[in-house]
């Protein structure tokens, strides 16, 4: 007779067995204090992404504004082969923005607005002109605004020869006729014109007349007046009025200055941001001073700092969006007339 082996029995403390309560808590407590960290690296990331997006954008905004500003400052007063802008006369527009000759009058093609007042409903340059095509209301308070004239840098129509940008357009626009012989003049004839006039034989050459204001909108979105972005605009001559075009976003302040040559040796004696009515005609430089805002305000962040923009002092905001003030200055050798003969006796 076979004996059948005995069951085993294990101690209790051998068998398998799940966490103690203790164990659970410290296992919990620890779990949360890495997922808050791991939280807290995210949301810093994503906050300094933000940050660098933001600071990004509004360093593109600034050299744009001033890169745009400087070429069309260095092109002030360029009008072709006429070096005499009084020889030019001007011609009356449908819908100017000052007197009907104003805008194709190249005498001012320096201007200046300075330090706009608030809720002024319209801006008087420093030469007297009343810009009725801009709403003074809207224009951001104690910012400046600047006017310059010009004509294209290329010639639409050259030597019987049409510039490779000349487009096939059927809306008129003005241009400045010069030939040998005959005085300047302003015409208004649209692009495929002047196509149709390549290879005729005539020696005419037609050049685009620029006639642009710089100013600063308290809003952005045309739809949305209320959205509070301050945005560089543009008023700018197409066909026989003015139109309204946007640029930079986030522009806060715009200030000038010129550059005033009072002993008539070429250079910049004195910078005034409010010259008088006959010292413009003085000017042979011109020094921009922008102050940028980020579109968005950053979580966290308090602006705290003063701001120097040209001669005005701008107070800290205390809010939460990111500014930097960017500046340049610009020789206006366009915008001279030269010295007649008559004035050197």
């Amino acid at each position: 007779m076979s004996l059948l082996p005995r069951a085993s029995v294990l101690p209790l403390a051998s068998r398998s067995s799940g966490l103690s309560l203790v164990e659970l808590m410290v296992a919990t407590a620890l779990g949360l204090l890495l997922s808050a960290g791991m939280v807290s690296l995210y949301l810093e990331s994503r906050r300094q992404f933000f940050y660098d997006e933001q600071l990004s954008r509004l360093q593109e905004n600034g050299r744009y504004a001033i890169d745009l500003l400087s070429r069309e400052l260095a092109m002030a007063g360029f009008f072709a082969t006429v070096l005499d802008r009084e020889a030019l006369a001007p011609h009356a527009v449908s819908r100017d923005c000052s007197d009907l000759d104003w805008a194709l009058d190249p005498v001012a093609a320096v201007d200046m607005v300075n330090d706009h007042a608030p809720l002024s409903a319209a801006m008087k340059t420093l030469q007297g002109a009343i810009l009725t095509c801009v709403g003074g209301l809207a224009v951001v308070a104690s910012s400046d605004a600047l006017i310059i004239k010009r004509v294209a840098g290329q010639a639409s129509l050259r030597d019987g020869s049409v510039a490779d940008s000349l487009t096939h357009s059927t809306t008129p626009q003005w241009f400045l006729r010069v030939e040998d012989g005959l005085a300047p003049r302003w015409e208004k004839r649209a692009a495929a014109d002047l196509s149709a006039l390549a290879g005729s034989g005539g020696r005419a050459s037609y050049w685009e007349a620029i006639t642009h204001i710089f100013y600063l909108r308290d809003y952005s979105d045309p739809q949305n007046p209320a959205d509070q972005l301050p945005t560089l605009c543009m008023e700018s001559l197409v066909n026989d009025l003015m139109t309204t075009r946007c640029l930079v976003e986030g522009v806060e302040n715009l200030q000038i200055e010129l550059g005033l040559d009072l002993d008539g040796d070429g250079t910049a004696n004195r910078y005034a941001a409010a010259p008088l009515a006959q010292e413009v005609a003085l000017a042979v430089s011109i020094r921009v001073s922008l102050l940028l805002r980020s579109t968005q305000p950053l979580a966290g962040y308090r602006d705290e700092k003063e701001y120097r923009v040209g001669p005005l002092s701008i107070a800290a905001r205390h809010d939460g969006f990111l500014r930097r003030v960017f500046a340049t200055t610009v020789q206006l050798r366009n915008a001279v007339n030269p010295v007649k003969e008559t004035e050197l006796i």
